[in-house]
């Protein structure tokens, strides 16, 4: 029953993408709902496919699904919210755009392996603790983290930008 459940319900969530992507060209959604409901939908295919056989990891990939419903249903129901809302920072954001950038850095490392994530890691230190750099290495500023956070989760600049609207629009 177990083994099943796992083969069918990815195919379930791709089916249910497939026909978000063509609801969504008869009636466009905002682009951050769109873009988070269709990540959420990938997000959960993408853990779900994976899923070990050990009972310790499919407990992992099945948070891992259930925290990917939240960081990306959060937006997808208050994508409004968040819009008019702009540059103010909750705990609520941060909380949940760390929770984000984990479960994209968590997904980018099973499918693509783990020098991008150091990349990605190094980059985001950067934008951190580039202040301390001299302007001469490309010191900047500095930023605060909850600015980086909710500018990378929140913004159509971040994971929700142009790579995603292509991604939705043109491949899928």
């Amino acid at each position: 029953m177990n083994r099943l459940l796992r083969r069918i319900l990815p195919k379930v969530f791709a089916v249910i993408t497939s026909l978000f992507v063509l609801f969504n060209i008869f009636h466009p959604l905002d682009a951050l709902a769109a873009h988070s409901i269709f990540f959420l939908l990938i997000f959960v295919i993408l853990f779900l496919r994976e899923s070990s056989k050990q009972l310790k990891l499919l407990a992992l990939d099945t948070v891992l699904s259930v925290l990917s419903i939240l960081t990306f249903g959060y937006v997808a129901l208050y994508w409004e919210e968040i819009i008019f809302r702009v540059g103010i920072v909750t705990l609520t954001d941060v909380i949940l755009g760390f929770t984000t950038i984990g479960l994209i850095l968590e997904a980018t490392r099973r499918y693509v392996g783990n020098a991008l994530v150091v990349l990605v890691i190094f980059f985001l230190i950067y934008g951190f603790f580039g202040e301390v750099l001299p302007r001469e290495l490309g010191g900047h500023g500095g930023f605060t983290l909850g600015r980086i956070i909710t500018y990378i989760y929140l913004s159509l600049n971040g994971i929700f930008g142009t790579v995603t609207y292509v991604l939705f629009k043109y491949v899928f």
